[in-house]
């Protein structure tokens, strides 16, 4: 995948992120409890520190790898996102639930990609 194709997509995560934090800020505070809110804010700094370090590493992300980080992201914060806002916009806290097992998956993809794009940099004959 090209440069700026990842380029994109690590902005747009980092537009999202900065989105679902406002609104976890000013809108969410009221209406989650604190385990709700941490739970949360971890997901949206997943979305954000990942989608930084896609846009930060540039070329040096291979397609493979790439895909697995990004995937994982949107698995890993998403899942976290909409079960902890769930009882906000739904009156069965138990709907979603198939999302807990959804959440370890795209944390696990995450550091999949992390490391095979750590062995494909140090392979890389590029010094610069």
């Amino acid at each position: 995948m090209a440069y700026k194709n990842w380029a994109a997509i690590a902005c747009f995560g980092i537009a999202s992120a900065t989105i679902l934090g406002a609104f976890g800020a000013h809108a969410l505070k009221a209406k989650l409890d604190p385990t709700q809110l941490e739970s949360y804010k971890t997901g949206v700094l997943y979305l954000m520190l990942n989608s930084i370090a896609i846009l930060a590493l540039g070329k040096l992300i291979y397609r493979v790898p790439g895909v697995l980080i990004w995937v994982g992201t949107l698995l890993f914060s998403l899942s976290i996102v909409i079960l902890s806002t769930r009882t906000i916009w739904l009156d069965n806290t138990t709907a979603f639930s198939w999302l807990g097992p959804v959440t370890p998956l795209g944390g696990s993809l995450i550091i999949a990609g992390w490391i095979w794009t750590g062995i494909k940099i140090s392979q890389s004959s590029v010094e610069n």
